[in-house]
């Protein structure tokens, strides 16, 4: 865990360490994009909170947008398109009384992952075992 200024907290899951584990052997210019972006969010508390800001849109981000299957849960998770690791979407979710912003999954774009019930399976795990509060 890393702390960033105004109290909030980057965290990435099991799930995602283990995905970039694999990213890296597979496409590794995707990994060092995605890394060095890693490594902005844990000293930024600005760019730690784009990744949970629905709609938001940059030079790096491409598009930040709720994850409804994740959200009907009560998840208050989103999806992060990049501009270049154009075929990787990140998995975010965000509590902001906890103060905490984490990285969930890293997966192809091709994928779909509104019907992944792996995906779903594996955010539930980690959202809970983050601490992330659930809306009810």
């Amino acid at each position: 865990m890393t702390e960033v200024q105004r109290g909030f907290s980057f965290r990435i899951s099991d799930t995602a360490t283990s995905e970039l584990r694999e990213l890296k052997r597979r496409d590794p210019d995707s990994f060092d994009t995605i890394i060095v972006l890693l490594q902005e969010i844990r000293t930024d508390a600005r760019v730690c909170e784009q990744l949970i800001d629905e709609h938001y849109s940059d030079d790096t981000i491409r598009q930040v947008e709720p994850f409804w299957a994740a959200q009907s849960e009560g998840m208050n998770a989103y999806t992060v398109k990049l501009y270049e690791a154009a075929g990787w979407r990140l998995i975010t979710a965000g509590d902001h009384r906890a103060g905490i912003v984490a990285i969930m999954s890293i997966m192809k774009r091709s994928r779909d992952y509104q019907a992944d019930d792996t995906l779903i399976e594996n955010l539930r795990r980690d959202y809970d075992a983050l601490g992330l509060t659930r809306r009810r």
